[in-house]
């Protein structure tokens, strides 16, 4: 958890100073201004795991350049994100260090059948469980987040188009990015 917070909190302040990609990132060429971590993060999984392919890694880009609410949005799940594991991360590894050995290993040791293999219960519920517990937790949140992120970017993007502005409402980037496997 440190780690990957770690860089995702790097990729967070990075974005704020406005500096630019030393190397190629994902699909971003070098020298393109850094994007957040959880871009690149949605554009693997869902880009190249998920079978989304290039036209979505070009319909996110370009949603992502258009839409200013849109990058508000994943700027703020950076943070979200990152300070969050990082946080937890430093708390759990707090706790473990600080348990007391009666604690954890004395009641939360279990034996195998030959007592040779030894199970630290606290500490493993601790080290395991907490991370998963608030990863749930923060999932559940950046789904209402986004959901209400996205009902406010369709709401401004057509209140733009009414208004004959130069950027049109990107139905076939929402489209692209949502049915992307769909072809």
């Amino acid at each position: 958890m440190f780690i990957v917070g770690g860089e995702v909190v790097i990729s967070f302040f990075m974005c704020l100073a406005g500096t630019k990609t030393p190397f190629r990132v994902s699909s971003l060429p070098a020298g393109t201004k850094t994007r957040p971590a959880l871009y690149t993060i949605i554009e693997d999984i869902v880009g190249v795991d998920g079978g989304g392919g290039r036209p979505f890694r070009e319909a996110l880009n370009v949603r992502y350049e258009a839409s200013p609410l849109f990058r508000r949005m994943l700027h703020r799940l950076n943070a979200f994100w990152g300070f969050g594991a990082v946080s937890v991360a430093g708390a759990v590894t707090t706790v473990l260090w600080t348990i007391p050995e009666e604690i954890g290993y004395g009641i939360g040791q279990l034996y195998s059948m030959h007592s040779a293999c030894r199970f630290d219960l606290e500490r493993t519920a601790i080290g395991w469980a907490v991370p998963f517990i608030w990863a749930a937790v923060w999932t559940v949140l950046t789904i209402r987040y986004v959901r209400s992120c996205l009902v406010e970017e369709r709401a401004a993007w057509r209140i733009q188009s009414w208004s004959h502005s130069i950027l049109p409402y990107p139905a076939y980037t929402h489209r692209a990015i949502i049915f992307a496997r769909d072809g």
